[in-house]
């Protein structure tokens, strides 16, 4: 059974139009949607801690490192993550929040499950 959640959902790039019509942008769009990454996003937010955080050494095993640490693919990164969790049922609660690990992020955004957002359903 593949790890990919098929068909991938699609990407709503807005400003990221550019970084995402590239072969990086649709491998990594493809990559976020797979069981593991959700799960590793899902898992991190559950505990606290920002999604993309035990996203780093994946990426970076998948990926040309020189080409995911650029300022702007980081950013479609957190944006696709954004997207990918308000399907799974999670809202942003805080960004900014600093990153452990290797330093391909340094910060990043907290999520919560909707129903532990206070306000939200």
């Amino acid at each position: 059974m593949s790890d990919r959640v098929s068909p991938p959902y699609p990407f709503d790039p807005g400003s990221f139009a550019s970084a995402f019509d590239t072969d990086l942008g649709r491998e990594l769009w493809h990559f976020l949607n797979e069981r593991s990454a959700i799960h590793l996003m899902e898992y991190a937010s559950d505990r606290g801690r920002p999604a993309v955080e035990p996203l780093q050494e994946p990426l970076l095993e998948r990926f040309e490192q020189e080409a995911i640490e650029e300022h702007r693919i980081r950013q479609m990164i957190g944006f696709m993550a954004r997207q990918v969790l308000a399907r799974s049922g999670y809202d942003p609660v805080t960004g900014g929040v600093a990153v452990k690990g290797n330093g391909l992020f340094t910060v990043g955004t907290l999520y919560r499950r909707r129903h532990d957002v206070p306000g939200r359903r």
